[in-house]
């Protein structure tokens, strides 16, 4: 394997792992403000969009990478 396509592979995974805490970040602000926009949820419903805000926001990230 080459040098450059070692350092692209890296970069690679470094990028992705930054989309994935990206994304953490992104799904931690939904559920901060989940409830001042909505009012009182329940646990499972954080859980939801959470899950659903983590999940869109890292595949968003990835498919804009894709395009560079």
């Amino acid at each position: 394997m080459s040098t450059e396509r070692v350092v692209e592979t890296e970069s690679s995974l470094a990028t992705k792992v930054l989309y994935l805490v990206a994304s953490v970040v992104l799904g931690l602000a939904a559920l901060w403000m989940t409830p001042l926009l909505i009012g009182p949820v329940a646990g499972i419903e954080l859980v939801i969009v959470f899950s659903a805000v983590l999940v869109v926001a890292f595949l968003t990230l990835l498919a804009l990478d894709s395009r560079r």
